[in-house]
């Protein structure tokens, strides 16, 4: 008879542990029975709102001593608002939020019932209760720590510092006793502090606590043993042994040292702690950790979505960064240590009826402690001075000091250490706060840490091949809050031989070999960063395994593929056999190759195989088992090949034959031509006033830059001429005769017309006579000069280029260039003629009427004077002109009238050319540059008269005023003015 798998349902009577038990109705219930529970179900959901989150690491969770440890899941020792979480980690410390191991919630009254069901359900790793298991945790999902925030912590130790309840720190070293910590209604905390060294007013420390449940009438108080450096426990007055922070319950962890006798103040106690929780301040804070390290401290917990505005007392809340002293007046938070030594002693116990000590129980009274309050000295002020600060210390003892006192994390000085040494003069007592600073410091790290996390871009699946290296560097793929890169640790986890793989310094490199042809094993990453928190990762594998890679297929995979790994199954070719494809057949007996060239191995990837490919110009195909090659015509227009000629082409059988063009030449490759420079060779040959240009299977002479070639049946290339070059000047004993090629000066100045050329003067003007321009005139004419000799008659005149005034015809703005021509007669013989070329230079003069006075200049500092008989002025220069007058009388002023030219002195007023009329600028070339009593300066463009080029007479008029006449006609401005004077 066969056997069957019955799953039998528990009886399960289940009931609140500690509130008297209340039964459920109804039969046994199974792992079914519980997955349909609906009520339950909501219960859990409205419960999980208020329920902490777990941590996502354990290293966090680890030092929670709220939590105790089974296995790899934690479990809050105490319900809150009737639910409590069990958090599960995996081997690596990563929260599980998913399968059997997972963790869920509990609720106060259905705690066993929970618990049972998930045994039931999820104990037994079978694949039949695998479902129910998935379905437990549809019910009741585990927590995936998404909305965990690390615990706000507040500590007060050592010499005293206080660190309030919202983040603010103080020292404070009163002696007596006085309110920690108060809301005013539900809860009051006390603290007592005493003498570090008798006799020794400056140094205090936290002796006792006494806590006040004002909502159960619970009170508790908390001694310090300071000898055995143990806190003792008192409930109403009671001493408990069981509830010392040395207790041993829970082999070095707080362990539940009492049953609560109502449902406040949960209590753990051991590995040198005591911690209260719920009580009348849990809307406030989670939970109080009393700890010993050679002093009492006091760790505040609180619940970070708490209103903490109504909580009081020496570790009170601060109001906008001040400080609330007893009688409400502010503190700053940047106060002396006086103001905070007066902040402290404001929440001292006034009177006996304020204290929630117990004094009959514990030998004590409130005289003791609160009748004389000492001041102590103030050392902060002489923390930037260590010899000020130790000056009762040898410079050994100070040093020493100097580097104990520093913390680890910023390397900064630890002022609670210093002070601690500076006020007792005991060493050790300030070596236990600083160990006690950094070990605080390094826990806060530990709670807000967060473990490494690896990018997205990390491979999910990877394909590797035997004989291979595959590298990756994990560092680019994993980044850390705190860590940097190379400060990561990496570590590989795999069943592969270590002789196939090395990780060092976070890069992994793999030398695929036959490993996993025989197992079936993944790898596995884990990364720690310096607080070690560590992350998991890995990927898939595809492996191919075959001896080829070209003989893997991943469509077929091989039997028992795993999760991480996936191989290929070899595809074998017929010269192959073996699992992976290793052993090679030998089959070229069966084959009748072509020239009997056979191999299996060197031909495999070849399509001829197992025969080698046929020679160079032949075909292959291979009918049955013989190859045949034959010739391909390599000159047919449908052949395709690399080496097809480029030009003219010869088929031969197995070969063929390029050539080329008239003009190319055939390239090294044998197929491509290449033009043949006929130039570089010296095949083409050119003239002296040539160039050869090499064009693609040709070349031809131009005319070198500069020449043109001539029209004419010669072809041949001239010069493009300079003007001395387009000039001939000829002569005979009465009459010039210039020529003046216009073709050559129209390559030089494209612009240029025949009447923008004359000799002498604007009337002698050439005649055209094909491209030649020519001046006939007689000698005596045209303006030239001449001068006789005893042989000689020495005739000389210029041929002038000028660029006239668009709008006034006879003015001559520019000159482009000026010859001077030249012809000698001598006498009772002929004549010759020579060329003079140079730029003519032409002057300005100047009048002066009255008491007027008019200056030129050739720069616009009016330092260089223009002097008419060396002028270096040219038309189209700046000329620069200074009016002024030498009168002594500063009660007249001067203002310019008018300024004009004129060819020469005895030019008719037509010929004016008006510079400035009534202090105007008129000429669109002049400019006003400044005026003063008795001087103005302007400039003009230098142009020259078309009738005289000798020169320009320049006239100015000015007018004088009473200097204290404003009127229009006196004003240096632009206006009309009365009669001119002088």
């Amino acid at each position: 008879m066969n056997l069957q798998l019955i799953i039998l349902s528990a009886l399960v009577l289940w009931t609140s542990k500690h509130s008297g038990g209340s039964k459920v109705a109804g039969d046994a219930l199974s792992c079914q029975g519980f997955i349909t529970d609906s009520e339950t179900r909501d219960l859990i959901n409205t419960a999980r709102a208020r329920t902490e989150s777990c941590p996502c690491i354990e290293q966090i969770i680890a030092i929670d001593d709220t939590f105790e440890k089974k296995n790899n899941c934690y479990k809050q020792w105490f319900f809150s608002d009737d639910a409590k979480q069990v958090c599960c980690y995996s081997e690596n410390g990563q929260l599980l939020v998913d399968g059997p191991g997972a963790g869920y919630f509990l609720l106060k009254t259905r705690e066993d019932y929970i618990e049972q069901a998930h045994d039931t359900c999820c104990a037994n790793g079978s694949d039949a209760l695998r479902e129910s298991c998935e379905s437990f945790y549809q019910m009741n999902s585990p927590d995936n720590c998404s909305s965990y925030v690390p615990p706000v912590v507040s500590i007060s130790s050592g010499d005293p510092v206080i660190q309030t309840i919202d983040g603010g720190k103080y020292d404070f070293n009163g002696h007596g006793e006085y309110v920690f910590l108060t809301d005013g209604k539900n809860f009051e905390i006390q603290a007592r502090t005493e003498y570090v060294v008798m006799g020794n007013v400056d140094s205090t420390y936290f002796s006792a606590f006494a806590l006040l449940d004002k909502t159960s009438d619970e009170q508790i108080e908390l001694h310090y043993d300071r000898e055995a450096d143990d806190i003792r426990y008192f409930r109403n007055g009671i001493y408990n042994s069981k509830c010392k922070a040395s207790s041993l319950l829970g082999h070095g962890r707080p362990y539940p040292c009492e049953l609560p006798l109502r449902p406040n103040c949960f209590v753990l106690a051991g590995g040198g702690k005591i911690i209260i929780q719920n009580c009348g301040f849990k809307s406030y804070i989670k939970q109080l950790v009393f700890g010993t390290d050679n002093f009492l401290s006091v760790q505040i917990i609180k619940d970070s979505r708490a209103n903490i505005t109504n909580i009081t007392g020496l570790a009170g809340h601060r109001e906008d960064g001040f400080y609330i002293m007893r009688n409400n007046t502010n503190v700053s938070e940047n106060a002396s240590a006086l103001s905070f030594f007066q902040f402290g002693e404001s929440w001292s116990l006034q009177n006996e009826s304020e204290s929630v000590f117990m004094y009959n129980e514990t030998g004590e009274n409130f005289t003791i402690y609160n009748t004389y309050h000492t001041r102590p000295e103030f050392l902060e002020d002489k923390l930037g001075n260590l010899t000020a600060l130790f000056e009762s210390f040898p410079p050994d003892n100070i040093t020493l000091f100097n580097k104990t006192c520093r913390n680890y994390w910023n390397k900064e000085h630890n002022k609670q250490c210093l002070l601690t040494i500076a006020r007792t003069g005991d060493y050790s007592l300030g070596l236990d706060v600083m160990l006690k600073a950094n070990a605080t410091h390094y826990k806060w790290e530990i709670l807000h840490n967060k473990a490494p996390i690896v990018s997205p871009n990390f491979p999910d699946i990877i394909t590797v091949n035997i004989h291979s290296t595959w590298t990756i560097n994990l560092t680019d793929y994993v980044t850390d809050d705190n860590t940097p890169p190379e400060n990561l640790v990496f570590e590989s986890t795999t069943n592969l031989s270590r002789n196939e793989y090395t990780i060092n310094n976070g890069i992994f490199t793999w030398n695929v070999g036959t490993g996993l042809r025989d197992l079936y094993t993944g790898i596995k990453f884990t990364v720690y960063d310096t607080l070690n928190a560590s992350c998991v990762f890995s990927f898939s594998i595809n492996y191919c395994g075959c001896s080829e890679v070209s003989f893997c297929s991943f469509n077929g995979t091989t039997d028992y593929p795993s999760d991480t790994v996936v191989k290929a199954s070899c595809i074998c070719p017929a010269y192959t056999s073996g699992l992976y494809c290793e052993d090679i057949i030998d089959l070229c007996p069966n084959f009748n190759c072509y020239n009997d060239i056979c191999n299996v191995i060197v031909y495999k990837s070849n399509p001829s195989w197992p025969c080698g490919p046929c020679p160079k110009g032949r075909e292959h195909w291979m009918p049955g088992y013989n190859q045949i090659c034959t010739d391909i015509d390599e000159c047919s227009v449908d052949y395709a090949g690399a080496d097809k000629c480029e030009q003219n082409c010869t088929n031969n059988d197995g070969s063929f034959k390029c050539s080329c063009f008239n003009g190319y030449e055939l390239n090294r490759n044998g197929y491509s031509c290449d033009d043949i420079d006929e130039c570089s060779r010296g095949i083409r040959v050119c003239g002296s006033t040539e160039i050869c240009v090499n064009t693609l299977g040709n070349s031809s002479c131009l005319c070198a830059p500069g020449f043109q070639r001539l029209s004419d049946k010669t072809g041949t290339c001239v010069k493009i001429g300079s003007v001395e070059d387009a000039v001939q000047v000829k002569c005979s004993d009465s009459q010039w005769d210039v020529e003046v090629d216009m073709n050559i000066l129209q390559a030089q100045y494209p612009a240029i017309k025949p009447v923008d050329i004359f000799l002498g003067k604007a009337k002698c003007l050439g005649k055209l006579e094909g491209s030649l321009l020519k001046f006939r005139y007689d000698l005596n004419s045209c303006k030239t000069a001449d001068m006789t000799s005893s042989i000689t008659h020495i005739y000389s005149n210029k041929l002038l280029y000028v660029m006239f005034d668009p709008v006034i015809p006879f003015l001559i703005r520019r000159h482009i260039w000026t010859f001077i021509v030249e012809c000698d007669v001598i006498r009772g013989g002929t004549g010759t003629s020579h060329l003079h070329h140079g730029i003519e230079t032409h002057h300005s003069t100047y009048v002066k009427h009255y008491n007027v006075t008019v200056q030129l200049y050739s720069d616009r500092g009016f330092h260089n004077p223009i002097i008419p008989e060396a002028s270096n002025i040219h038309v189209g220069d700046d000329v620069y002109v200074k009016v002024s007058t030498n009168i002594p009388d500063w009660n007249t002023k001067m203002r310019l009238h008018t300024c004009f030219t004129k060819p020469n002195a005895n030019a008719k007023n037509d010929k004016d050319i008006i510079l400035i009329s009534n202090g105007c600028e008129v000429d669109s070339s002049t400019h006003i540059i400044s005026q003063s009593t008795h001087e103005t300066s302007f400039v003009f463009t230098d142009f020259e008269y078309l009738t005289n080029d000798e020169g320009l007479d320049i006239i100015c008029n000015a007018t004088f005023c009473d200097a204290r006449d404003y009127s229009p006609e006196c004003s240096q401005s632009c206006s009309r003015g009365p009669a001119i004077i002088g």
